[in-house]
């Protein structure tokens, strides 16, 4: 029988998504395994294998689970690799459990190894800048994994294997979040089984909501005639000047931030 996996939590609630605005843009979820035993001269190199991956946002549940085992004219080999995740992602929230769990057991002339892998990686777009908020309990450490956040394309600003609690200040644009295990075992003689439990909490505290660029509380008229000005200069001023009415941090103040302050200004209060 093979024994249940260890399973590591990941939880993401993004507050205040309508009022900073936290749009995902891309979700790439997997899980994989493989587990080989050799028993000479019955059984050689004997491996079984499978994935499972996931792609766009919303719930989603994957595993992988091998565990072959064969006797051999001296000895034996069992190896088993473990891996599962699910959750759900929204624009609003996204929650995760992954796991990781690798054993092998060997006597005798037989061998085995075992890798496991599991994955989720989500890109999301800031419509403002906003704190994330992290909190991680890492326990039974044996499995490698490294938590991250980078803005997209770019160096990490912070990773994390141990436990830890931490605020990021994220400017607005797009960004990275992800989370990784790995391990593997190998050996022609031995006794092993690695796992790792993985607890995070992540929440984004925005601030003044967007399109309310005379900190009010409301996005209406005297918000749109600061916004026509910026809208009319189309070039932000160079830095350290504010540029608010670039909703989007691209430099500019254009068409497509018009297209985010309507939006805004279409809800009239800030939530």
């Amino acid at each position: 029988m093979l024994k249940a996996v260890a399973v590591a939590s990941v939880l993401c609630l993004c507050a205040g998504a309508a009022r900073g605005g936290i749009t995902i843009t891309s979700v790439d979820r997997a899980v994989s395994g493989q587990a080989c035993v050799n028993a000479p001269p019955f059984t050689l190199n004997w491996c079984l294998g499978d994935s499972s991956s996931n792609t766009t946002a919303g719930d989603w549940f994957g595993t992988s689970s091998n565990g072959p085992s064969a006797a051999g004219e001296v000895g034996s080999a069992t190896a088993i690799a473990q891996a599962t995740q699910f959750g759900s992602i929204t624009d609003e929230n996204f929650q995760l459990a992954v796991g990781i769990y690798t054993f092998l057991e060997t006597s005798g002339m037989c061998s085995g190894s075992t890798t496991a892998t599991n994955r989720c990686e989500v890109t999301f777009s800031l419509a403002s800048a906003a704190t994330m908020h992290i909190s991680t309990t890492a326990t039974n450490t044996g499995t490698q994994f490294v938590l991250s956040v980078a803005p997209s394309g770019g160096a990490a600003i912070y990773t994390s294997s141990l436990s830890d609690i931490r605020d990021l200040a994220l400017e607005p644009g797009d960004w990275e979040f992800s989370v990784r295990a790995h391990d593997d075992l190998a050996c022609p003689f031995c006794f092993s089984s690695k796992s790792s439990n993985l607890n995070t909490n992540v929440t984004f505290e925005f601030g003044a909501c967007v399109g309310d660029l005379n900190l009010d509380g409301m996005v209406e008229d005297s918000d749109f005639t600061i916004f026509v000005v910026g809208y009319n200069e189309l070039l932000c001023p160079d830095a350290p000047a504010a540029c608010p009415a670039d909703f989007n941090a691209d430099g500019y103040v254009d068409d497509a931030d018009f297209i985010i302050f309507v939006v805004a200004y279409d809800q009239l209060l800030c939530p």
